[in-house]
């Protein structure tokens, strides 16, 4: 389900109309996700522990993967690449932008949870823009 958020919010972003099909219709995408996520968890955990700066860098580096799957159902490793190479060159800001929704959805999360209805959203829409500002545009 969490692949149908991230494609509700790319919908928003384009200026579509999310509907509630599409939580649920992009489940085959599903293995995917699991398993680059798997993936990036890992490598981000041996970056933090064998120093925090590897683990920083790659978290940046592929933390659109989720963006990539649901937009062009990339494979998992398809999907890491794509992501490091939209990383490539935009490392400031989508440091920032993670940074930042990360603090935002750490405050949802003091409120008893309650927070994270308004900043979980919030955070998958302004990482959804950014995605599609990476995007090339269409002639």
């Amino acid at each position: 389900m969490i692949v149908g958020l991230h494609l509700m919010a790319l919908k928003s972003v384009d200026g579509e109309i999310p509907r509630m099909g599409d939580l649920f219709g992009s489940l085959e995408r599903g293995p995917a996700y699991l398993l680059a996520l798997g993936i990036y968890c890992l490598a981000v955990t041996v970056g933090l522990v064998l120093l925090i700066v590897p683990g920083i860098y790659l978290a940046i580096r592929y933390c659109l993967f989720a963006q990539v799957i649901t937009d062009t159902s990339a494979s998992a490793l398809a999907a890491l690449r794509k992501a490091a190479a939209l990383a490539h060159g935009n490392w400031a800001p989508l440091g920032a932008l993670f940074f930042t929704a990360f603090l935002l959805n750490i405050a949802g999360m003091a409120l008893l949870g309650t927070g994270l209805i308004i900043s979980f959203p919030v955070s998958l829409l302004a990482i959804a823009g950014f995605y599609r500002s990476l995007q090339p545009a269409a002639i």
